[in-house]
């Protein structure tokens, strides 16, 4: 009888102890999860922040009052290039004074999937 009694009082201890850890680690669940909530809304309001910083018109604001950049008075396009034909080897001097001569330049320019592969 003394034995049934303590058998069924130590499961009883045991059940309220599980209980007791489950309860705790439930509490530490959501203080976490607050956390990452708190988080997750600073890092929303950063990103916003470093667009707003990046729009175009903070920029040129930034570069004209701070900076004390002017914009362009007249925008040149640059002429396309074709990307099937490899571009002339460049053709280079010698520095002053150094006395020897550039090399021949290449007339040749590997290709890799029909562009040029410059190093």
């Amino acid at each position: 009888m003394w034995l049934a009694a303590i058998l069924v009082v130590g499961s009883l201890v045991s059940v309220v102890v599980g209980d007791d850890l489950v309860a705790q680690t439930q509490l530490r669940l959501a203080a976490v999860q607050q956390q990452v909530a708190a988080a997750t809304t600073t890092e929303h309001q950063l990103q916003v922040s470093v667009a707003l910083l990046g729009a175009p018109e903070v920029v040129i604001s930034t570069a004209e009052h701070k900076l004390h950049l002017t914009p362009a008075s007249q925008v040149v396009d640059v002429p396309e290039v074709p990307l099937d034909k490899p571009l002339p080897a460049p053709q280079t001097a010698p520095l002053p004074g150094s006395g020897t001569q550039a090399p021949a330049p290449s007339t040749s320019v590997p290709m890799v999937n029909g562009h040029p592969a410059y190093a």
